[in-house]
């Protein structure tokens, strides 16, 4: 049997928390447009969608598009 840590739902729940991790205020979750922890967010998102074979860019407003 796996290891309930191996389930889909827990690796989603990491991620969430990793990008949660990115912020531009302590003791809370506060990205700025365009600031420093939503550049670390869009990096760590980028890299996971090239990891997962994706091609990604940036649109003109700093969204994340892969396909």
């Amino acid at each position: 049997m796996a290891h309930a840590n191996n389930r889909p739902g827990w690796e989603i729940a990491r991620r969430i928390d990793q990008l949660a991790a990115f912020s531009d205020a302590p003791n809370c979750l506060s990205r700025l447009y365009l600031g420093a922890a939503h550049r670390a967010a869009v990096d760590v998102l980028a890299g996971w969608m090239q990891e997962a074979g994706m091609q990604v860019r940036l649109d003109a407003i700093g969204n994340v598009v892969g396909r």
